[in-house]
């Protein structure tokens, strides 16, 4: 469970881990049933290009898009963007089935983008609650590694900080394996494990720390030295 605000980098995150494990061959399905597909597909273009998102729209029909095609190569054969507004469980598992025609074997990766459009019957939270137990049963079925993005109360958590375990709405963390949240202002990016069921954790999100981030380039870096490092290489390119 990746948990956050609005605004707070949840979606960035998953779709930066997405598109650098497609880099590295790894099958993944991404439901994003809060942004369309061309948005999702222009920001892993971003990630995996080394551009702004900026400058892979305006590669687009210009003596630059070999180069935005050149970092679609890179991915498009790994990763799918599924924009299915408000899926239900059936729609994701349909999506499951076709890529898995596709490929000729399962996704290794489902991100689902955001838990709160899972389109169920039930009451909303009873609804995500059922979500977390389909996903957590279908990852074990499939071997798949199920990242879900989900919202935090504002009221119980800051916008500069990650958010304690308590905050995540809907009581929904019996399930995951682990909840990491995060919090984004401009270019500080805050992480925290809150829940760990095999290693460290800390509940109140004490534990957090930061890595270096680009929001323009939809990308993250193991600290603020190695984000320094690329800015100083793409100058002297």
């Amino acid at each position: 469970l990746l948990v956050g605000q609005p605004g707070s980098g949840k979606s960035m995150l998953a779709l930066f881990l997405a598109t650098r494990l497609a880099m590295q061959g790894v099958r993944v399905l991404y439901v994003s049933s809060d942004t369309d597909e061309q948005t999702q597909s222009m920001r892993a273009a971003a990630i995996s290009g080394g551009m702004t998102v900026k400058e892979a729209y305006d590669s687009l029909d210009t003596e630059r898009e070999e180069k935005l095609n050149e970092a679609f190569r890179r991915f498009e054969n790994y990763l799918v963007i599924d924009e299915t507004s408000d899926p239900t469980l059936d729609d994701i598992e349909a999506e499951i089935l076709a890529v898995n025609e596709a490929w000729g074997a399962p996704p290794e990766v489902i991100v689902i983008d955001v838990l709160a459009n899972i389109s169920m019957d039930d009451e909303e939270w009873a609804s995500a609650r059922a979500a977390t137990q389909y996903f957590h049963s279908l990852a074990r079925k499939t071997g798949a590694c199920i990242m879900i993005c989900h919202h935090v109360s504002e009221a119980r958590s800051k916008p500069d900080w990650p958010a304690p375990l308590g905050a995540v709405q809907g009581r929904v963390n019996a399930m995951p394996e682990q909840v990491w949240s995060v919090a984004l202002v401009e270019e500080d990016f805050k992480i925290a494990a809150v829940k760990n069921r095999h290693g460290r954790a800390n509940k109140k999100a004490e534990n957090a720390f930061s890595l270096g981030c680009e929001p323009e380039r939809m990308t993250l870096y193991d600290s603020e030295a190695a984000k320094a490092q690329a800015k100083k290489s793409r100058e002297w390119q």
